[in-house]
């Protein structure tokens, strides 16, 4: 059963916090962001993960450099720097959109992988180490437990937040001399323009029941209600690691390793 008690520490429950919180901004960005590559940008599976390797390098090393550093810079501090560098990272990447390169969007994910190593590495060990010798065990179920429910509120919350916005788009848009809400709406089936509207995907599907012209400009409308999805989902991102940051600052000033 779920020892409770280990969360009277505040140092052990504002850093499973932070952990949950963690989790929530990777999983739910990263939902959005390898669609945005493949679907948006044309980039092909392989190559968008190679393309994710350099942000898994700078957590590593990161990571390292933290135990080191944590050393002569108190712990507060490091892991609320760590969120306002995930923040501007995160901010960085709301300023994309359909057209942006590839490497704009790399460069904004190295940046929020910069911020997040030192900030889950310090994290994960005060949930640990903040908890009595005989519950460690216990406490280390909660970190991995917390984890696992960032990543599962990252696609349930910011994902969602980036579908409903290109939904929101979709349903909105007129384009300048068409009828109907779609380029070429009354052309497709019912199931085909339903799709459309629902995801990036489906609306890739559809174009191609349409003459060419109208299917490049429905799939560039539906690229463009995506990016601006994953901006808006951006930006929530943003804020979030900014008000975790104060509140780390804050709540683990005393905290000393």
């Amino acid at each position: 059963p779920l020892d409770l008690r280990l969360f009277r520490s505040a140092a052990f429950t504002t850093s499973v916090t932070v952990n949950v919180m963690i989790g929530t901004l990777m999983a739910g960005t990263f939902f959005l962001l390898a669609q945005y590559l493949q679907l948006v940008l044309g980039v092909g599976p392989f190559e968008a993960g190679l393309w994710m390797l350099p942000q898994s390098a700078v957590i590593i090393v990161a990571s390292m450099l933290a135990a080191v550093v944590v050393r002569r810079i108190r712990l507060a501090y490091i892991v609320s720097g760590g969120l306002a560098v995930t923040a501007a990272g995160l901010f960085v990447l709301a300023q994309m959109d359909a057209t942006s390169g590839v490497i704009f969007v790399m460069a904004a994910w190295v940046i929020v992988g910069l911020g997040v190593a030192p900030s889950s590495t310090l994290s994960v060990d005060l949930i640990v180490s903040s908890a009595p010798p005989e519950r460690a065990g216990a406490a280390s179920a909660i970190s991995e437990t917390g984890g696992e429910l960032g990543n599962a509120l990252g696609i349930a919350l910011i994902g969602s937040l980036g579908v409903a916005v290109y939904r929101s788009a979709m349903s909105d848009a007129e384009p300048p001399g068409a009828d109907a809400a779609l380029p070429g709406e009354a052309m497709l089936s019912g199931e085909a323009a339903e799709a459309a509207r629902e995801s990036l995907s489906g609306a890739m599907a559809a174009a191609t029941e349409l003459p060419a012209r109208l299917g490049a400009e429905l799939v560039a409308q539906a690229q463009a209600a995506f990016a601006s999805g994953l901006q808006l989902a951006a930006a929530a991102g943003a804020l979030a690691a900014v008000i975790g940051a104060v509140a780390t600052a804050i709540l683990l000033r005393h905290v000393r390793r």
